[in-house]
């Protein structure tokens, strides 16, 4: 029995040829390549870690430079922020200390001058003020300095001169005492008119000023200086 072969339709025939022809491309060969990325950094001139400088303290030099080591630890830490400012004191919460004339301030005799910041009680004594003639004083004062000095070194030399004497029995020892109180009397004025000038100039000594009157500043209410 023959079979007769019938030859295909042409429409199947180019589909066919349409599908052979589109995946045979999409097939790569081993010689396809592909693109690479480029690297996101590049070293060069890598050193080991072995051939790193190594810095060695002696227990002297971490002492001096406040090293310390310590225990790494969770705790809450409160934020805080430094911020430049003023403080302004609310109306009617300030008060003013002042002194009718011009004088020496001086600390009061049981401490020292208060510093900024200073909390005080109301009645608290502050300070102390020597008031200070009128500067038509000064002239005067100076004078006086001078002439005191010039007093106090010639009874000096006086009084070395009577002893001097006495060792040699040409006065008597009355003469002698007379002069030695001449000298104290002329080196005791000499030195108030010292401390005198010296409160003119608003530089009074510690020891003078305390036989002298002062003014005591007082402060009018509770509050910081």
């Amino acid at each position: 029995m023959k079979q007769s072969l019938k030859p295909k339709s042409a429409p199947a025939a180019i589909a066919t040829a349409l599908i052979l022809t589109i995946l045979f491309p999409a097939c790569g060969g081993k010689g396809a390549t592909t693109a690479k990325a480029p690297a996101p950094a590049k070293v060069e001139n890598a050193v080991p870690e072995s051939a790193l400088a190594t810095l060695t303290l002696t227990a002297k030099a971490v002492e001096r430079l406040g090293i310390v080591s310590t225990k790494a630890e969770i705790r809450t830490v409160p934020r805080v922020l430094r911020l430049g400012g003023e403080i302004i004191v609310r109306p009617g919460g300030a008060a003013n200390v002042s002194a009718p004339s011009n004088g020496v301030l001086l600390a009061s005799e049981s401490t020292t001058l208060p510093p900024v910041g200073t909390r005080v009680a109301k009645g608290q004594t502050i300070a102390r003020l020597i008031l200070l003639p009128a500067n038509s004083d000064l002239i005067g004062a100076r004078n006086d300095l001078e002439v005191k000095k010039k007093q106090a070194e010639v009874a000096a030399a006086k009084a070395a001169r009577t002893e001097q004497l006495l060792k040699d029995k040409a006065v008597s020892e009355k003469a002698n005492q007379e002069a030695q109180a001449e000298t104290a009397t002329a080196q005791a004025a000499f030195q108030a008119a010292q401390a005198r000038w010296g409160l003119l100039n608003g530089n009074p000594a510690e020891a003078s000023a305390a036989d002298m009157s002062t003014m005591k500043l007082a402060s009018p209410i509770d509050g910081i200086l």
